[in-house]
């Protein structure tokens, strides 16, 4: 899984591309990504998922 990050006015926008699977959890992980936002002051997101081709429940998790 692949996140690429990007700002449209006060909008963060996630574009995350491959798996959101178990397996790809190692390669960048979604929440720390968000926490590391959030920590600087920003609070709106919004998530592009459509180069995401596969989503198990641990990507489900990660979305929640």
């Amino acid at each position: 899984m692949a996140i690429e990050e990007r700002a449209s006015g006060a909008v963060i926008i996630l574009d995350i591309e491959g798996r959101m699977t178990i397996e790809s959890r190692t390669d960048v992980l979604l929440a720390d990504r968000v926490r590391r936002l959030l920590q600087q002051g920003r609070k709106q997101f919004l998530l592009n998922l459509e180069g995401v081709r596969y989503v198990d429940t641990s990507g489900l998790c990660d979305l929640v």
